[in-house]
């Protein structure tokens, strides 16, 4: 048991670790804040047309004029192709204004001109979110009511549900991953889309590891339940998890937090996995 929370703990402090460098925020309007302040790297002196757009574009995601700032930023990525920022801020208004196939169309067409490693967090975001299938969404959705709701036993239930459908038995009878469902990791879920740089509360998927709470581009930063598996059955699909709740700051737990052992009992020797 100490060695199961020991391990529990350290995946939670890896939060702050492992997490993905962030560049610029292919999310919500609550990061073209912190796009405004950053120096326009397309935009040197004597270059006012294209600084005045890619600054107009900013400007109207500021006050969330979606179809305004997408016409000025598609004229600014025509001037600066080699910059990724601006695929990154071009996609995030697509994705406001529900073009969520725009979004991933011109993520990959920055991935093939910059081959810029921060776009590739943000495409996978928007492509697992196309192609989610029907079965795995119920799960995630689930998932999602069931943690903000607070019910334990809708939460056991769920996260039942979510590990049996990862799941999969190949043809030399092993237990494989489900290859008809998108990869979720790293990722928030806002109860209808998936996230790379996600700030507000939400839903975040990390490894085996599922929170709950306030979250500061995709860290776990103020209140929140964090569950994590570590033991499932493979004859009755339970699971055994931890859950700790609590204050988070930069993805660490802070100051005083509840553990809590619930499912399925913990053997001394899990018979699938632990974390």
């Amino acid at each position: 048991m100490i060695a199961v929370l020991a391990s529990c703990v350290l995946g939670l402090a890896l939060y702050g670790v492992l997490r993905p460098p962030v560049a610029v925020s292919a999310t919500g309007a609550p990061h073209t804040e912190e796009l405004a302040q950053a120096p326009d790297q397309g935009s040197p002196d004597g270059e006012n047309q294209t600084g005045d757009l890619w600054q107009q574009g900013l400007g109207q995601t500021e006050q969330g004029n979606w179809a305004a700032a997408i016409d000025d930023l598609e004229g600014a990525l025509e001037q600066s192709p080699e910059i990724p920022e601006r695929y990154l801020l071009l996609a995030q208004a697509y994705r406001e204004a529900e073009r969520d196939d725009d979004a991933a169309e011109v993520l990959r067409r920055g991935m093939e001109t910059t081959g810029a490693e921060s776009l590739e967090l943000p495409l996978k975001a928007v492509e697992s979110t196309l192609e989610m299938p029907e079965d795995q969404r119920t799960c995630l959705d689930a998932l999602y009511h069931a943690f903000a709701d607070g019910d334990e036993t809708s939460s056991s239930a769920a996260l039942e549900d979510w590990e049996n459908g990862q799941r999969v038995w190949d043809s030399e009878g092993k237990h494989t991953q489900n290859p008809l469902w998108v990869k979720t990791g790293n990722l928030a879920w806002d109860g209808e889309r998936l996230w790379s740089d996600y700030t507000g509360t939400s839903l975040l998927l990390w490894g085996t590891s599922i929170f709950y709470g306030e979250i500061s581009e995709n860290v776990p930063d103020g209140a929140g339940s964090c569950a994590t598996v570590h033991t499932w059955y493979p004859d009755s699909g339970a699971v055994g998890y931890l859950r700790l709740d609590g204050q988070w700051e930069n993805g660490v737990a802070v100051g005083e937090v509840a553990f809590h052992a619930t499912g399925a009992p913990m053997p001394r020797t899990p018979l699938q996995r632990t974390t």
